[in-house]
């Protein structure tokens, strides 16, 4: 079923990704009808469970297609052997913003799934983050690591930083389960750019 859709033209998948995400967007896993989502995408119904099967197998490959997007651009933006540890997160993190802009449904979709309650979503969603793990062991490869304070706990401190970072998102999270309208992305990526330099003067030695 998954290859039929593949192998659909680009402007199409494009147009019954941007319809089903729209409609999950706008009123979360539960509420979204295949209904709706093919009258966006102007297939039939019949069409849509032919390339998927059942709104559980749709919703699951948005979630992949979300997480594979950013992986790729973070790859594509993101130097592995730049040896400044607060560079190349501001790399990844540029990645991730210009997912943002190019695609802000997939953005708004993503916000959204990480806040369901639906064991289907939460059990793939714990599945791909704790497949996408070792790549954090890539991340922190090759880091210069003589930059930061001699008097820091190297460890601790990158987790102190990644934690902030969590924590963020999880705000940007409950604010987008709280409000009707869509984040204004740039303001959001604005914020988590202030902390990467605040980081910078609170950690690094100061000829970095």
């Amino acid at each position: 079923m998954l290859q039929t859709f593949e192998n659909l033209d680009a402007e199409k998948k494009r147009r019954i990704l941007n319809a089903a995400m729209e409609e999950f967007v706008a009123k979360g896993y539960k509420q979204a009808t295949t209904d709706d989502i093919v009258a966006r995408a102007g297939i039939s119904k019949g069409a849509l469970f032919h390339y998927f099967g059942s709104k559980d197998r749709l919703y699951v490959y948005l979630m992949d297609f979300v997480l594979d997007t950013y992986r790729r651009r973070i790859n594509e933006r993101t130097n592995f052997n730049e040896p400044d540890f607060f560079i190349r997160l501001h790399q990844m993190l540029q990645g991730k913003m210009e997912v943002s802009i190019a695609y802000p449904d997939l953005v708004a979709f993503w916000i959204k799934a990480r806040g369901e309650s639906s064991d289907i979503v939460v059990a793939h969603l714990e599945k791909r983050i704790t497949a996408l793990r070792p790549q954090m062991q890539d991340f922190l490869a090759n880091i210069d690591y003589s930059r930061f304070k001699d008097s820091l706990d190297i460890p601790k401190t990158i987790k102190v930083i990644f934690w902030t970072f969590e924590g963020l998102s999880n705000e940007i999270v409950e604010r987008a389960k709280s409000s009707q309208e869509l984040l204004n992305l740039e303001k959001e990526f604005a914020e988590v750019e202030e902390y990467i330099q605040y980081f910078r003067i609170l950690f690094y030695k100061e000829k970095w």
